[in-house]
């Protein structure tokens, strides 16, 4: 730049240190932007550096176009080191990516503030009591708010707890107690609610089973794509073969073969997205961001949505996916006019024809439009979809994250439309397309079965909290394949209750899970296609009605 050059010192008064500071308000002079980085740990030493110095130009920049004096970069550099210690800030900037990363497992931590959209009349009339008798006793509103902060008593599956009195007010008069959590199904079906602490359940796992190593974490990404380059290569043979039978008998054992592989690539990815794969952000985001790119998943996107999935787990307002509909939403008779209790059936809905083809159309299809139109996901007004930053699943600061996230899907289906310009469609679709197909078909059976069952239940707000949300989470074993999917299905209630921990560490941090939950724990090994099929026949609607609802056929 042409004013890079100026090299005498130069005196700073009121409005230059005002011009500097907006600047570095706008741009601040340490972290990483988030873009797509180098997946190799040497590059991303170097890629920080880089980003580092775009920062300060940054700032130069900003600083410049409100400044009648240019200034050079090393002038903005010192100055910037004159009001702080940059080395410090960078060690400070650090220490906050680590506490984010550990944000969504630290939920007993959390100060407890009460809910500004249900109770903002009550803030506002114990504000305005404060303020018109600063020094009186506490106003009915205190005393209720008070109250509502108490830790409620355990639920219990067999009866309900009976309610706290209320405390009175400065004037006697009592304020209305709580609603009482309806757990009459719970009742019904021996269901026990349980409780716990995080704290309870972390302590019972060993230190080293939270380590994140970003080494070993590569060797998984390496032993997965090397797979699936011998997987390509040998298929390169395949229609050289002269039997036209072996031909039609190896493509589909390719096509399966590369989809139960690349499901472990989208695992790893995914655990990209929850900070597990290394303890530095910069190496999880731009690892998760190409592996996710490459199987056409928009990465932190879906990171986003997700994040609230493991945060609401189990929760019929709040969860991500997976849904139950409810008996209105099904359309069907309310439960005083329903004398079968479980809405009028079909025989053709009911069909093995009728079942099978929901089923292919979910497993084949329902992944991507998930993706584009959130089925199966939270009902948001307009379009909701993880290509879509405008809707209602993104906050406004969260926007970028879609775009690049798009951007990178985008790179990837050029890509793919560039190779089957060069080599043929129907290559790209042998070698890509159907093997996508079935990673998308391991991936919605297994997170289908993970939150689906007929003993499983839901909770609503009166009774959902997260220990209690990450244990409506079921472990079932693939046999073999939990070797190639990363054991994302045998671990699952290890990863939902910790998600930052590492995939190698969560099948032992199962075996202490299992010990700490005791008959909390959810395991099925019910063989997987009678489970698929019992789930499909049996979860149809759940009530609208009461706090624990479970599923009706």
């Amino acid at each position: 730049m042409e004013y890079d050059d100026i090299s005498s010192p130069r005196e700073w008064d009121v409005n230059l240190e005002l011009t500097l500071l907006n600047a570095v308000a706008r741009c601040k002079p340490v972290g990483n932007y988030a873009i797509f980085i180098y997946s190799i740990h040497v590059f991303i030493r170097l890629i920080e550096r880089i980003h580092k110095h775009f920062r300060i130009i940054s700032i130069q920049r900003q600083f410049n176009e409100k400044s009648p004096t240019h200034y050079s970069l090393q002038e903005i550099r010192d100055r910037l080191s004159d009001y702080y210690s940059m080395d410090g800030l960078e060690e400070l900037d650090k220490e906050d990516e680590e506490d984010e990363d550990e944000e969504e497992d630290d939920t007993s931590m959390h100060e407890f503030s009460l809910p500004l959209d249900e109770y903002e009349q009550l803030i506002s009339e114990h504000r305005q009591d404060e303020e018109s008798s600063p020094s009186s006793s506490p106003s009915p509103a205190k005393k209720a708010r008070t109250a509502i902060k108490r830790e409620p008593s355990p639920v219990s599956s067999m009866s309900p707890t009976p309610t706290p009195e209320p405390e009175e007010a400065d004037d006697n008069k009592k304020e209305q107690p709580q609603a009482q959590p309806v757990i009459d199904e719970a009742i019904e079906r021996g269901w026990e609610i349980p409780d716990f602490t995080i704290k309870e359940i972390r302590d019972a796992i060993p230190a080293h089973c939270f380590r994140r190593d970003t080494f070993r974490s590569f060797t998984y990404v390496f032993h997965d794509l090397f797979i699936i380059a011998v997987l390509a290569y040998a298929a390169t043979y395949i229609d050289t073969i002269p039997s036209s039978t072996a031909r039609v008998i190896l493509w589909p054992l390719y096509w399966i073969a590369q989809g139960i592989v690349g499901t472990g690539v989208w695992v790893i990815g995914h655990e990209c997205g929850h900070q597990a794969f290394s303890p530095s952000k910069a190496i999880n985001n731009g690892v998760g961001m190409v592996l996710h790119s490459i199987l056409l998943v928009p990465y932190h996107s879906w990171r986003i949505s997700h994040s609230r999935h493991h945060k609401a787990t189990g929760h019929m307002q709040k969860d991500q996916v997976f849904l139950p509909a409810t008996r209105s939403q099904m359309g069907l008779p309310s439960r005083d006019l329903d004398p079968e209790g479980d809405g009028p059936h079909s025989a053709l809905e009911e069909s093995p024809i009728a079942m099978l083809w929901g089923m292919f159309v979910m497993f084949g299809f329902g992944w991507p439009m998930y993706l584009l139109t959130n089925i199966a996901g939270q009902k948001y007004p307009g379009w909701a979809s993880h290509f879509n930053p405008y809707c209602a699943i993104f906050k406004d600061y969260e926007f970028w994250d879609v775009m690049q996230s798009t951007a990178g899907v985008s790179a990837t289906i050029a890509v793919l439309t560039y190779l089957g310009q060069t080599f043929g469609s129907l290559t790209v679709i042998k070698f890509y397309v159907l093997p996508y197909f079935f990673v998308n078909f391991w991936l919605v059976l297994i997170t289908y079965l993970q939150h689906t069952a007929p003993y499983l239940p839901h909770y609503r707000e009166n009774v959902w909290n997260f220990q209690r949300g990450a244990a409506l989470t079921v472990d079932r074993s693939f046999g073999i394949l939990d070797y190639f999917h990363h054991h994302i299905s045998d671990s699952h209630v290890a990863h939902h209750f910790f998600s930052t921990m590492p995939h190698y560490h969560a099948v032992e941090a199962t075996h202490y899970i299992k010990k700490a939950l005791g008959k909390h724990y959810q395991s099925d090994m019910t063989p997987i296609a009678v489970a698929l099929w019992q789930s499909w026949k049996e979860c149809r609607f759940v009530e609208d009605d009461g706090d624990v609802v479970f599923f009706k056929k």
